[in-house]
């Protein structure tokens, strides 16, 4: 039933052997830790071997996006109503605590609609001065099927609009972007 014989005890690796085993293992996985998973997860790089392997910028990123959407949850904590919501409890896997400057509370930006333009109003604004002003890229299609705001004109492959439709550009991409945080927080969340 077994094919193979049970091991003598000269076979089996000594108590020393073993010591030493365990300590090179536990050398591998400090020098990993602190040479990649340090700066990776955490931006924490104190032998500079993270930054040469581009490790550390990622852990800097993930930081900044952790401190953005605590700033966004306080955010939404201190606007939303006062209603008991039901919220699953949240496992977090954190090796370590990464002591994080305060973010600076983030902006309230009021969305104001804008004026309606004015039917005498020439098209003169093309889509690549809108993109350069916000600095973007749209495409045409984008803004008339996304944002729902058509060109007030076409003069060869271009799509002209009024002076006053950067403004609605502007208002419409704002909503586009809230939509998609929202929608992505959600996500997050389910």
């Amino acid at each position: 039933m077994y094919n193979t014989d049970l091991p003598k005890r000269a076979d089996l690796p000594t108590t020393g052997k073993l010591l030493r085993s365990t300590a090179l293992a536990a050398l591998i996985a400090g020098g990993l830790l602190v040479t990649t998973v340090l700066p990776a997860e955490y931006g924490i790089d104190p032998t500079g071997i993270g930054r040469a392997l581009g490790l550390t910028p990622m852990g800097e990123i993930k930081i900044s996006l952790a401190a953005e959407a605590r700033a966004d949850e306080r955010v939404a904590t201190e606007t939303a109503p006062a209603q008991p919501v039901a919220v699953a409890p949240a496992v977090r896997a954190e090796a370590a605590p990464v002591p994080a400057p305060a973010p600076a509370p983030a902006p309230v930006v009021a969305l104001v609609t804008p004026a309606p333009a004015a039917a005498d109003e020439p098209a003169t604004l093309n889509l690549g001065t809108i993109c350069e002003r916000l600095g973007v890229t749209m495409t045409a299609a984008f803004v008339a099927d996304t944002l729902c705001i058509k060109p007030a004109r076409t003069a060869g492959a271009a799509k002209l609009y009024r002076q006053s439709d950067f403004e609605r550009v502007c208002f419409a991409l704002q909503r586009h972007i809230e939509r998609v945080r929202l929608a992505q927080r959600e996500g997050v969340a389910a």
